[in-house]
């Protein structure tokens, strides 16, 4: 495409946008349809989330959704072959947006996990403590 049939096609849609904003029903409809598809890749987006049931461990209910097939397998299926994979931004790419990176579709993707050894500062503090006798009286 050419520069000027570029300009061409970009005045053509800022035209329709004009004549949309003056007429009242085209616009309505217009945000109907914008609302309408909204609402469908929302309710895309929910249905891969991770369903858990209230009180359940997440990563219970994640090996159980894989074992009926509602998760799919971790990884890229789009593996480039040889030569160097060159990183891109993931934004603006449908696969990466909706929820299909292979992260995302980790058990505690939502909510988080923390390790309960993995307080350093608490460790270090115990051992300096009880070196010089600061724990005493302390469980």
């Amino acid at each position: 495409m050419s520069k000027e049939e570029e300009k061409e096609e970009a005045f053509r849609i800022q035209q329709e946008i004009l004549q949309r904003r003056r007429n009242k029903k085209a616009q309505e409809s217009y945000f109907n349809d914008v609302q309408k598809r909204r609402t469908e890749v929302e309710a895309s987006i929910r249905s891969r989330r991770l369903q858990i049931n209230a009180g359940e461990d997440p990563l219970v209910a994640w090996k159980r959704l894989r074992a009926e097939g509602k998760i799919k397998d971790l990884g890229y299926e789009d593996v480039p072959e040889g030569g160097i994979p060159m990183p891109m931004a993931s934004f603006g790419i449908p696969k990466y947006d909706n929820g299909e990176r292979f992260d995302l579709r980790l058990p505690y993707a939502d909510q988080g996990y923390e390790d309960p050894d993995a307080d350093v500062m608490k460790k270090v503090g115990n051992f300096f403590g009880g070196l010089f006798g600061g724990n005493k009286g302390q469980k």
